[in-house]
Formats: C-alpha cells, structure tokens, sequence
C-alpha cells in the first residue's frame, strides 16, 4: 500500500474520532459535562462534583489539578452541585444535548465558618492549607486590608505580624530593610511574585521590600527553612511569595499623607472582560521628605520620589488550559545622609543617593493532558539598575534574571506527582569593580510526591539537582509528614537540605555598596541541614499554633569590615539557629486578636578562621507580639491595636552600647465606611520607640567600612501619624479587602 494513502487513512481516523464518538454518544442519548472548579481564581483540586435528572441517583467525580471533572451524562435537565470543604456549596439546573459536548464553570465562595478555604501555591500545585504537608504560614484578607491602610508604600509592616520573621532595617542611610528567617541572616530569603522570581533569582537587595506596593496583594505566602528543593539556589532560609488578586468587577483608589511629609497614592483596577479572560492592573506614586526626626542633621526618614505600575493578564480555558502574563516597571530617587547644611563630625558634606530603574515580566501557562496530568510552562524575566552615591563616591550596579521552567504534575491514585526541569541565569555588572561581575546559569531536574497513605496521613518527598555554572553540582531533597487528628487538630515534621550560591552582596552593602568587596572569587557554596515539627489545632474560638526548628549552616560567609573594603571569606565553624515559635488566633465576632512569640538562639562564626562563635548580631532571643482587632459591620468601623515586643539583641561595631535594649512598638488604626468611600486614621510607633532617643545615631568618626551612621536596631522615624481615603468601585457587601 502506497504510503501517502497510509497517511491519508490515518488522518481520516483521527478527525473522525470526536465526531464517531459524539454520534455514539447521541445514539445512546447522553452527553458529556465538564465542570471547572476555582476559588478565587484559582483551580480547586477535589472539589466533589454530582450531576443527574432529579429524583435519580447522581454521578460524581473529584476535580483535578487543572480543577476540572468530566462526567457522561443522561441528555435533559440535570442538576449539577459542587462541594468543597471550607466552601459554600453551589448548585445550578442545566439542559444537556445528547451527543453534544457541554461546559460550565463554578467560582466558590470561602465558606463562613470556622475553617476557612485557603488555598496555597507555593509548593506547587495549588492545595489547600490543611492538605498540604509542608508548612506554609498564610497572611491575607483581613490582615491585608489592614496593613495596605497602616503602611500603603511598601511591605515592611506584612511580615511583623509573623512569628520567628523579623524586619530588620540594614543601612541608616538608604533605609534598605530586609528579612530575617528564624534567626538566618536575609540574604538566605527569597522574594517570589506569584512564584516567579521577577525581582531577581538572587539576594542581596535590601530595597525590595521598600518598593513593592501592597495594593494588589490576595495573601502572602511563606515556608520557613531551605526550600532549595522547590526553589533553588537563592532559597536557604525560606520563600515569601506574593500573591496577587484575581480578576473581578472592582477597583480601588487610595490616597494617603503622613506627619512626616510623606504621601502615597495607589490605584487598583480588576476586571472579568468574559468568562475566559481577565486583567488587574495596579499603579501607584510616593514621595517622602528627608526628615532629621532627632535633630542631629542625620536623615532617620530618607527622602524618595518612585512610581510603579504593574499589569496582569489572565485567560482560562474551559479545557482547563490558562495563561497568566505580567509586566511591572518601578522609577524610584531615593537620598539619605546628612540633610542639606549639616556636616559630618570630621567637617566634610555627606550625602548618600540610590536610583533605582527596574523591569520584569512574567508568565505562567498550563495545559491538561488526559484527565488527570497538567503541564505547566513558567517563565521570567528582570532588570534592575542601581545609580549610588556615598558621599563623593559612585557606584553603578546592573543586575538581571532569566529564569524558565517546565513541568508535568499528575495525580496517581493516592499520588500527587511533579517532575520538571529548569534553567535560570543570574547575573551582575559592577562597573567600579569589573571583579565582581558573575554570570551564574543554573539548570535543574526536580520531582515530588506527594503521598496520601490514609485519610489523616500525607507524606511529601521531594528533591532537586541543580548543577551551578560556579558552585557545581549540589543536591537538595526535601520530606515533610503530615498526621491530622481529633478532627481539628494537625501534625507536621519537616527535613531538608539546602544550599546557597554566594553572591558579593552580603547585608553589608547595602549601608557601604558592593565595590569595596574582597575575596569573592575564594568563595565556596553554603549550605544547611534544617528540621521542624509544627503542631496546629483549635479549641473553640481559639487557633493554637507551636513549631520546634533548628537550622544548621555550613562554610557560612563571613563579612570583616576593613580599611574602605569589606572582606568576605568561608567559615570554617557552622552558623546555628534554633528555637520555638507559637502564636494563638482568637476568632469571636466582633473581636478578632493575635498573639505570638518567637524564642530564637542563633549563633555564628565569629571570625572566618578558628572555632570561636558569637551571638548573632540583630536576633533577638524573645519577641512577641499582639493584635486585636473590633468590627462593627452594620455602622461600617474597624478598629486595631497592635503592640510587638522586641527583647535585648547583640550589637555589632557600635561604639555607644554591645546590646541592644528592649522596647515595644505599638500601632493604632480606625477605619470608617461610608458608602463607596472608606476614611482611615494610623498612628504608627504611637509610644515615639526610636533609636535617637536612646543613643547617637551619627558615629563620632567614620568607620573603616565607609559608614557614618550605626546599623539601626530599633526604629529610627519615631511616631508617624496619617489619614487617608480608599474610595472603591467593588460592590456593597463585598468584604473590606
């Protein structure tokens, strides 16, 4: 037989098959009906789906990982009804065809109850919380709206709220603040948008969090400990994940202004275009006045201009494909330093400047294959440059990311199942110091099962080999253990490894710049060995939480100041964090309160050579915090009190003091809803706990790193109060986030 008719015959086949099959399915008077599940934008896994003619008995089917079920159906009316635990069932009345394919979508409401529907991403695949065995802590709605209102400019005030997180400030000059994990230092955090890294696949650029606007944000998102499994390289302490809000039919303007000559503008717009796509868009406008709060001619508020502004595009397909795509572009002049007419103590004018112009974009794409496997395509893309001054000296820092992912997950019986490959380049062009340019490209393999042994029983393996064009090959796997109990009450243990490739950006620079580092090209891969165990439970109105972690870091990175330079060097002795993390959540309308503390003892090298080691400078031993919250929904009035305790921290090159003292810092807001429009009142640091109040911030000479200020280690700014105005478009009885 001649091959082109082969050819021709089977492609006959092929293109007959739907139509052969839907008339069969027409002559036997049934029909197929595809449901699409989502929560908040997001596909539902396991939603019960049950369809049939009333009065007989119904068919069901569990969602996939794409939130998908596909059942054949009797041709007539059917009654199709959707269940989901921590959701509002929802049911509708529907005619099928028979030999006619059929789709209908359901967008489920958080259920109003005790146990909410919260669903996570972060460590892939979209679960909800109670399923998940790793541990991720979950910071949204109502928690969200009340910090965007508190501190609308960036995300300092998120992550207070969080046990065994600290929010350290690591230059007096800029005001560039980052994240401590668990007593790690910050630059083991990894900052992720929407999962994808789009500012940056590396640490070390403690403005981020300065720059980023709450407007947009759904949840946050974080695991604690390595997750170099999941994400890599830059992920030895732990990932924040910001999530974003789906699309709807709303919008938001905030406008705000401070007692310290600040103000912030923000404009949030989201809407459905059709039952496929969707677009959310934010954009916002800050200035802030350099502001000498204690009198000393040092900036303790540095002054900054920045805009940004951040599109998203969403499609969904009825065969469970969807398409995320983002774009976000920030400007931003930021000065510190002496405020114009003041002078150091030596006589000489210091100033200090960072320009920052940044780009990215992002995308996610998947596709379902069969019925119960779902492709997934990730892919970003960033650029930032960074103009510094410091005194009379420049620095010109260009830093880029491109990162791509591919991945397969399916469910197998009792199996949850990812398996993939990556590529990322990460690098950085120093033009004062072409020593200190690096190109890393990593390419990695990973894979995850996710094992439901029995109904109160999950376990989580997972491992990833990245091999690093510099630090080579390393391995990171990954086990996490759940055992639910007594109805409400969970169980989890986790192990990991992790690794971390070293970068010339250390906390260091981000007060004296990166071009007086040494020793960068010496430099070895870090790694960690972490283990925790999280108990989690309610009595009541009462959500109680405990976590036991320790944290072991090897070939640590040690930073010695020296003459106009900075060494970095390998440790030979290892860095060490351990401790206990608890928090309560009380939850009786119409008071909601929080509580937490965090006991940490984090240690670390004291120098790159010997065996001695120090308390780790800038962690606290005891911290707690609490905040309580009254609603009145019919007059429309919110009200919060907030009160977070930081105990006595090590201290380090700080000629006034070796400890740092305790203090409290306590915050207040009032909200009042009328109509459309929503006035609030914020006093942040209403107690005035500043670091000028106790001691110098300015140094009597300067130090030989290049600093004229000492690291802050209480807050410098003191009591800020503001008012401002958030006029909405969303529909009355929407919620207040």
């Amino acid at each position: 037989m001649p091959r082109p008719f082969v050819v021709s015959a089977v492609a006959i086949l092929v293109l007959a098959m739907p139509w052969s099959a839907r008339r069969a399915l027409a002559q036997q008077g049934t029909a197929i009906l595809t449901v699409r599940v989502t929560g908040d934008g997001v596909p539902l896994e396991n939603a019960v789906v049950r369809a049939g003619p009333r009065g007989a008995a119904a068919r069901g089917a569990a969602t996939n990982p794409a939130g998908l079920a596909r059942l054949t159906l009797p041709a007539g009316m059917v009654t199709v009804r959707v269940t989901l635990l921590g959701y509002r069932p929802d049911s509708t009345l529907l005619t099928l065809v028979a030999g006619r394919d059929t789709s209908i979508s359901f967008a489920l409401a958080p259920a109003a109850e005790e146990l909410q529907g919260v669903v996570v991403t972060s460590a892939r695949g979209a679960k909800r919380i109670e399923r998940e065995p790793t541990r991720i802590e979950v910071l949204g709605g109502d928690d969200v709206a009340e910090k965007t209102e508190m501190r609308p400019n960036d995300l300092r005030g998120f992550l207070s709220e969080m046990a065994g997180i600290r929010v350290q400030q690591t230059s007096a000059g800029s005001g560039a603040t980052a994240v401590r994990m668990q007593g790690l230092r910050p630059r083991y955090t990894l900052l992720l948008a929407d999962g994808l890294p789009l500012y940056g696949g590396t640490s070390g650029g403690g403005l981020d969090l300065l720059q980023l606007p709450p407007a947009d944000l759904r949840q946050i998102e974080v695991i604690k400990g390595p997750a170099s499994a999941l994400y890599g390289a830059s992920a030895l302490g732990g990932t924040i994940n910001l999530v974003s809000k789906r699309p709807g039919h709303e919008g938001d303007l905030l406008v705000q202004a401070t007692s310290r000559d600040g103000s912030n503008a923000l404009g949030w717009f989201s809407r459905r275009v059709n039952d496929r796509f969707g677009v959310t868009a934010v954009a916002g406008a800050h200035t802030q006045a350099r502001t000498d709060v204690d009198g000393d001619g040092w900036a303790d508020l540095p002054g900054y201009r920045r805009v940004e502004a951040r599109p998203r595009l969403f499609r969904e397909g009825k065969d469970g494909s969807s398409l995320f795509v983002t774009v976000g572009a920030t400007a931003e002049d930021r000065e510190g330093g002496f405020v114009t007419g003041q002078r150091a103590p030596d006589g000489t004018a210091y100033g200090e400047s960072a320009d920052t112009r940044r780009g990215d974009a992002g995308a996610v794409a998947q596709r379902l294959i069969g019925s119960r496997t779902l492709l997934q395509l990730r892919g970003a893309a960033n650029v930032d440059r960074k103009a510094r001054t410091f005194g009379t000296e420049p620095e010109h820092v260009l830093r880029s990311t491109a990162f791509g992912e591919l991945s397969l997950s399916s469910n197998l019986g009792r199996h949850d199942v990812v398996a993939g490959g990556a590529v990322q380049r990460d690098a950085a062009q120093v033009d004062e110091r072409g020593s200190l340019d690096f190109t890393f490209v990593t390419t990695s393999v990973f894979a995850q099962d996710t094992w439901h042994l029995a109904t109160p029983l999950a376990l989580t393996a997972s491992a990833r080999a990245d091999h690093h064009s510099r630090y080579g090959t390393q391995l990171s796997p990954r086990a996490s253990l759940l055992y639910s109990f007594g109805g409400s009450w969970s169980l989890r243990a986790s192990a990991t490894r992790g690794y971390y490739a070293p970068t010339p950006f250390v906390e260091e620079t981000d007060a004296v710049g990166v071009r007086g580092v040494r020793g960068f090209d010496a430099l070895r891969a870090e790694s960690a060995t972490y283990g925790s165990v999280d108990l989690n439970g309610r009595v009541q109105a009462v959500e109680l939480n405990a976590t036991i972690f320790a944290s072991r870091v090897r070939h640590p990175v040690v930073a010695t100041p020296g003459a106009g330079a900075i060494g970095l060097a390998n440790a030979t002795a290892n860095a060490t964090s351990r401790g206990i993390e608890t928090y309560a959540v009380y939850d009786l309308a119409p008071i909601f309160l929080t509580a937490l503390y965090t006991y940490t003892d984090a240690r670390e090298p004291q120098l790159a050579t010997g065996a001695s080691r120090r308390e780790a400078p800038y962690a606290p031993r005891h911290t707690w915090g609490v905040d309580a919250t009254w609603e009145d929904p019919a007059r429309g009035t919110w009200v919060a009190l907030e009160g977070f305790y930081t105990g006595r921290q090590a201290l380090e090159d700080n000629p006034y003091r070796a400890e740092g003292r305790p203090y409290v810092a306590v915050g207040f807001l009032a909200t009042q809803r009328v109509g459309r429009y929503k006035l609030f009142f914020n006093v942040e640091n209403l107690t005035d706990r500043r670091l000028g109040r106790w001691d110098p911030v300015v140094l009597p000479s300067r130090a030989a790193d290049g600093r004229w200020a000492v690291a802050p280690w209480a807050p410098t700014e003191g009591r800020i109060l503001s008012a401002g105005v958030r006029i909405s478009t969303r529909p009355a009885g929407d919620g207040r986030d």
